[in-house]
């Protein structure tokens, strides 16, 4: 027996690798933004068989990943899966109403004068929800929907092709596995366009130039106050992209709470001086006495390294997102231990 097993494994060695296992769907969806969460949940309700592919344990992008909050004044503009969601935020917090600050502080001010207007964004509405409820909440609306499939912490590798057409993509999993995920129709719902990118489609990075239709396009500097164009500008395309920037959620906590919260050590690459421009409030903005930390252009952005992200490869945006995590704890690091503000921390339930 104990020469059969080296035969064996020569005889393994030589055998060609095997095509990925084939999955077939009438729809393939590929991220759970925002926007594929969306589009996954309205097909299954349709009854169609969905896979949706996540790189992430979490679903709905941004909603539940640092932006907790509608951000739009346009009560119009509030409808769909994505009112429906708002709705269900509302419910989740009604029992805290009246124990809560971020409702009381809602319920005390004076109405809009116009309700279409900023009530789309009050907590009272649905419009303020905690990360981790956002997630729980979008989980059960796609557990109401049987027909999809979805592949959490699974990276779209590739595209199947049939001349121009789109047919599939290949995956990979957090553990290794692979396989190919095949329908008539593909949705790209990456930030990036990759599917749109690895099967062809023509595209740009950066800014467009300024032309007749574009008077505000191409490398253009402004006053702030006024939106006056300076000198110096030019209107050329160029490769910039808007800045990047983790958005971390912070509890305020209590004396009573201890200081279990306090970064210990200042991450790797720290430098006081990236951040003493930064303003942040740190006023309450969500449920469960939390904050967003949203500052820039100092603070937890990061300008001009993310330009080669849109293009980079999976290993690639890997190193720059430890950039950007390491640079938005270091000012968190920075406001506990340079300002002082030591009631604040990552919250132990996010």
């Amino acid at each position: 027996m104990r020469f059969l097993l080296p035969c064996l494994a020569v005889f393994a060695l030589l055998l060609p690798a095997q095509t990925p296992p084939d999955q077939t769907f009438d729809l393939v969806v590929v991220s759970g933004s925002s926007g594929g969460f969306g589009a996954a949940l309205a097909a299954g309700r349709m009854g169609l068989k969905v896979a949706l592919v996540e790189d992430t344990p979490v679903l709905g992008g941004m909603l539940a990943n640092g932006i907790s909050n509608i951000d739009t004044y346009s009560y119009e503009s509030l409808s769909g899966i994505f009112d429906e969601f708002r709705l269900r935020v509302r419910e989740h917090y009604r029992p805290q109403f009246d124990t809560d600050p971020i409702f009381q502080s809602s319920s005390a001010q004076p109405p809009p004068r116009d309700y279409r207007g900023r009530q789309s964004n009050s907590p009272l509405e649905g419009g303020r929800w905690e990360p981790h409820v956002a997630d729980r909440i979008l989980k059960q609306m796609m557990a109401e929907a049987p027909t999809v499939q979805v592949f959490y912490r699974t990276w779209a590798t590739g595209v199947v092709m049939r001349g121009n057409r789109i047919l599939g993509v290949t995956t990979e999993d957090a553990s290794g596995h692979r396989r190919r995920l095949l329908a008539p129709v593909v949705i790209d719902a990456t930030h990036e366009a990759d599917i749109a990118a690895w099967a062809g489609a023509p595209y740009r990075v950066g800014r467009e130039p300024r032309s007749p239709r574009e008077p505000h396009a191409g490398h253009i500097l402004y006053f702030n106050g006024t939106g006056e164009i300076m000198e110096g500008s030019t209107g050329r395309q160029d490769q910039a992209i808007v800045s990047y920037g983790l958005r971390l959620t912070i509890r305020h906590y209590a004396p009573e709470d201890g200081d279990a919260h306090l970064l210990r050590t200042p991450p790797p690459g720290y430098d006081p001086a990236h951040y003493r421009l930064a303003g942040f409030g740190a006023g309450i903005s969500m449920p469960g006495q939390k904050t967003e930390m949203n500052a820039n252009p100092a603070g937890n952005e990061l300008q001009f390294i993310n330009w080669t992200w849109p293009e980079a490869t999976r290993a690639e945006r890997a190193k720059l997102y430890e950039t950007f995590r390491n640079h938005a704890l270091g000012f968190l690091y920075y406001v506990q231990h340079e300002r002082g503000w030591k009631h604040l921390g990552l919250p132990r339930d996010e």
